[in-house]
Parts: structure tokens; C-alpha cells; sequence
């Protein structure tokens, strides 16, 4: 994410806004795990009993001890904190575990007591959550710069952008909206821009520029979410953007109903010389996976491919492609959100086969993951994860466990987390040089509903900043812009070619009135 935006869906009726995929906090929820089968014997030793709780079951009371509360909580994730809500906040997240394990199917967990399992979590909370101070300069070396945009369709929510032009060419730039469905092109021209519409599906996540079927013309292949709210429907799928000589795009499925896809990426994992996808279905509750898509070549000049699941849990948000372990082949960076919040790396061994390690699981349920960039931060050679923790699509709640994360790779699993800083409703972090001093700082935006952020004081949430590395692994905060969180994706590029890198912060409109602006921040620094 980057990564995407998808970095999760809004739930319009609750935020008036979306995002590319839900993460559901599932507070008291056991997940969908198969029940296992049941013997004659097991069914002659225990019919006895079934009967009588059958005559019985009213009068059978829920147990109410903390072993069975907290077994029921944890049976699938890790138990929540009672820190994660305030007070008010916890019956709410009790009632949706209930629900949701009601509609799992699922029969094999003993329900402890609703009252007793809301005590267990709201006595310890805290009446509300609180977001202290941190340590901040506000910032010098950026300025903000507004583009008019003059094509008649305008950006509304943008979701996910894509650097197309070589580091030395004046800037070109794909970005998609999820809000109209459309696929801009943005060609910088000094302080102006030329823009045009690409193509467009429904709502698109994210998308990767590649040649997919092998004729030495660009394509794009698509994450279209399906639906703008989310749904059990079924109506998400992949889109293959088949370029033409013309700079035409025809658009074909590559594979339609699927759950709600985020992110998608193109690499060659088997060597064979074509393009082959990861994809990154994130589904809600109870359905969604990674999925390999291997190439088998093209049929009818349309690429054809061998489909497997990478990994069957829903939530996945990103799945950044590089040589995690330096062995010369392509490996799979994964978010898995949705309660999971892990990031993994699946490793490729070669033959299509892969193995799987764990970089980093968050300590809570209600994490938020929000995206992932990979890239040497200590600058020792070998490659750490840059991760955000900031969605609140799922309740608009911000929180002051939101954060900018650095996973150092320090040669084994699972990697050393930093937290960095607090940033509430954190979306996306990228990398870069900022200050020209040979080091990686990070730039961040975040995106949280007017009507939370008019909730606190003024000054309380940043929606922009940079984190400049003053000396390895150390990093001084300085916020671009205060009170206004309404990005959903940013770029660090060389706007205006002077040799430093500027941020591209493009819109994202909680109200969906179409912009007739893009912001760029200009880095002074040269």
C-alpha cells in the first residue's frame, strides 16, 4: 500500500466515506475454523447429555468466569485490551463479537454471560481515550503548492497512486479514484498538469502497470473493490487493461466475483518470462485470500492463469514484491489485517513453492493496519518494513495507539518493532531522502472524518508530516499540516525536477464533491 489505499471500505453509512477494505474489529469472536468431525463413539457418549441440554437450556446459565470469557475472546486472535475503547465504546464491541459469532456458524465455543463479558473489558477501560502531546517542530521545508486540474471529470477519493516516469524524466503519474471508478493520467509540466482519463471500472483499490501479455505495450491490471460499501456480494474482481498502439486501453475480466479486492501486483515468481499476479482479496469476516495467479500464457492474445491460495484468511490489504532474503528471487510481502494484523513474508523457494514468515503481529485485534512500504531504513544492507497502524473505517474512532512503525531486520524472524510516532488515523508512510543527507526519512498522511477530528481540541491530529532521520534509527517529527486528515495515499517524487523529492498529497474528499486541485508540498531543501 505502497501500497495501497486500501490500504480497508468505509462504511458510508457510518463515515460518508470509503476506503478499500474493512477492518473489522472482532472484539469477542471466534473465527470460522472447521469444527472437527464427530465419531459414532463420540455421538453414543455424548447423546445423553445433548438431550438434556436441549430440556435444559434455559436453565443452564452462561458462565461468567474469566477463563470463559477470555477463552471465547481468544480463540482466534489475540485477546483484546481493555485499553483499546473507552468505556462507553466496549458494549458495542462486546454485541458485535456476539453477533459475529453467531453468524460464523460455528457451535463449538462455550458464550460466556453478555453482562459479565462486558464487566471483564469496561472495568478496566478507560472512561475515554486521550491523545497526548508528542514531540513536533512544525515544519520548514515544505511549501504548499495547488494545481488547478482542467479536466471536465475531477478527482474525488483518490485511492492508490503509481510513479510511471523514470527518476530523471519530468514526472508522470497514474492515480486512481474510488469514488468515480476513474484511471487518471497526470503528465507534470512545470506548474501546470495535463491530465486524462485512462479507462475506469467500478471502484478501483489499486492497480500495477505491467506488460501483461508479453506484446512490449503497457497494460494495467486493476483491484476493483466491486461495491463502494461493503457487502457480502460477491461483485470485486480483477481487470486486465490491455494497452494498445493507439494508447487505447481494452478492458477484460480476469476474474470476476470475487469478495473485495485491495491490492494486486505483477511479478514473474517462476522465471518463465511473463507477468505473473498476487492479489489480495480482502474479503469481510469470513471470506478472502491471497492469491497466486500464475501465468499460462496468452489465449486469443489474452493472458490465461493457473489460480492458488497463498493464504485463505481474509483482510489482506498489500503485497509488496521484492528479495526479502537477497537469494535472487522474488519474494511476497504481505498485511493481513481484519483481527489477523500481521505482516508476513512469504519466501519464494523456487518450483512455485513458498514459505511463510512472520515479520510482525500487532499485540491487539482492533490494530487498524493500514499499509506496508519496504525499504532499508538502517541502511545495513538488507531490508526493513515500514508499517502503519491507523484505520478507523471499521468505528471512526481515532486512536492514540495509531502509529508510524518501523519492523527492523535485524537477520531473523520476527523482525524488532520501533514505534516511531503517534499519528491517529494513519492511512499511508513512504520513503525517501528528504534531506538530501544520505539517510531514509518518512513522510505520512492520515485520514480521519471531520466530525472526529472536531472532536478534540485543536492541534490534537496532524494530517501530514515528515520524520527526518536525524541519526540511525532516530527520527525528529515535523507536521505539514494540522487539523485537516483527509488523505488516503501520498508520493514522494521530484515535482518540479530540482533534485529533491517533494510529497504529492492528492484528495481525498469526505464530503465527495469533486476537487478542481491537486496539493503538492514543494521541498525547499535545494
Amino acid at each position: 500500500m505502497h501500497k495501497p489505499f486500501a490500504r480497508q471500505v468505509f462504511d458510508a453509512a457510518r463515515s460518508a466515506s470509503i476506503t478499500l477494505a474493512t477492518l473489522v474489529t472482532l472484539v469477542c469472536f471466534g473465527c470460522n475454523k472447521p469444527i472437527p468431525p464427530r465419531t459414532p463413539e463420540d455421538e453414543l457418549a455424548t447423546s445423553d447429555t445433548i438431550h438434556s441440554k436441549a430440556i435444559d437450556s434455559e436453565a443452564i446459565a452462561a458462565p461468567t468466569s474469566t477463563q470463559a470469557i477470555t477463552s471465547f475472546c481468544a480463540d482466534c486472535h489475540l485477546l483484546p485490551s481493555s485499553q483499546s475503547f473507552g468505556k462507553e465504546r466496549w458494549h458495542e464491541e462486546v454485541a458485535q463479537g456476539f453477533r459475529l459469532y453467531a453468524k460464523s456458524g460455528r457451535e463449538d465455543l462455550v458464550k460466556p454471560d453478555f453482562e459479565a463479558t462486558l464487566a471483564f473489558f469496561r472495568n478496566d477501560a478507560p472512561d475515554q481515550l486521550t491523545f497526548p502531546k508528542h514531540e513536533s517542530v512544525k515544519d520548514k521545508l515544505f511549501v504548499r503548492n495547488e494545481i488547478p486540474w482542467k479536466e471536465s471529470e475531477k478527482p474525488v477519493q483518490i485511492s492508490h497512486t503509481r510513479i510511471m516516469s523514470p527518476t530523471e524524466a519530468p514526472p508522470v503519474l497514474t492515480i486512481a479514484d474510488m469514488w468515480t471508478g476513474a484511471l487518471f493520467g497526470v503528465n507534470v509540466q512545470s506548474d501546470s498538469i495535463q491530465t486524462s482519463v485512462l479507462t475506469g471500472v467500478s471502484h478501483p483499490a489499486s492497480f500495477a502497470a505491467t506488460d501483461l501479455d508479453g506484446d512490449e505495450i503497457q497494460d494495467y491490471v486493476v483491484a476493483d473493490l466491486g461495491t463502494f460499501n461493503p457487502e457480502n456480494s460477491n461483485q470485486a474482481s480483477v481487470w486486465f487493461l490491455q494497452g494498445t498502439e493507439s494508447g487505447e486501453f481494452k478492458r477484460r475480466p480476469i476474474r470476476l466475483g470475487l469478495s473485495r479486492v485491495a491490492g494486486i501486483e505483477a511479478f514473474d515468481h517462476d522465471d518463465d518470462g511473463d507477468m505473473d499476479l498476487v492479489i489480495s482479496d480482502f474479503g469481510r469476516y469470513f471470506v478472502g485470500s491471497i492469491y497466486l495467479a500464475t501465468n499460462q500464457g496468452n489465449k486469443q492474445g489474452v493472458p490465461q492463469f493457473d489460480w492458488e491460495v497463498l493464504d485463505s484468511r481474509p483482510g489482506a490489504i498489500e503485497t509488496p514484491i521484492v528479495d526479502m532474503n537477497n537469494d535472487g528471487k522474488l519474494d511476497i510481502v504481505a498485511l493481513v489485517s481484519q483481527h489477523y494484523e500481521t505482516v508476513e513474508v512469504h519466501l519464494n523457494l523456487g518450483d512455485g513453492k513458498f514459505e511463510t514468515k512472520l515479520i510482525y503481529q500487532a499485540d491487539d485485534p482492533s490494530y487498524g493496519s493500514s499499509g506496508i512500504e519496504v525499504a532499508d531504513m538502517d541502511n545495513d544492507g538488507d531490508l526493513d518494513v515500514v508499517y502503519t497502524n491507523g484505520d478507523t473505517f471499521d468505528d471512526t474512532l481515532a486512536k492514540p495507539y495509531h502509529a508510524v512503525r518501523w519492523l527492523e531486520n535485524q537477520g531473523k524472524y520476527p523482525f524488532k518493532q520501533h514505534s516511531i510516532t503517534s499519528l491517529p488515523g494513519v492511512y499511508c508512510a513512504v520513503t525517501g531522502d528528504i534531506d538530501l543527507d544520505g539517510d531514509l526519512d518518512i513522510a505520512a498522511v492520515s485520514l480521519l472524518d471531520p466530525s472526529e477530528v472536531g472532536k478534540q481540541p485543536a492541534g490534537t491530529f496532524d494530517g501530514v508530516i515528515w520524520l527526518e532521520q536525524t541519526q540511525a534509527g532516530t527520527f525528529q517529527r515535523h507536521d505539514i499540516l494540522t487539523d485537516e486528515c483527509s488523505a488516503a495515499t501520498c508520493r514522494l517524487i521530484d515535482w518540479d525536477q530540482d533534485g529533491d523529492l517533494d510529497l504529492f498529497v492528492p484528495p481525498y474528499q469526505f464530503d465527495r464533491n469533486a476537487t478542481d486541485r491537486l496539493v503538492v508540498y514543494l521541498n525547499q531543501t535545494k
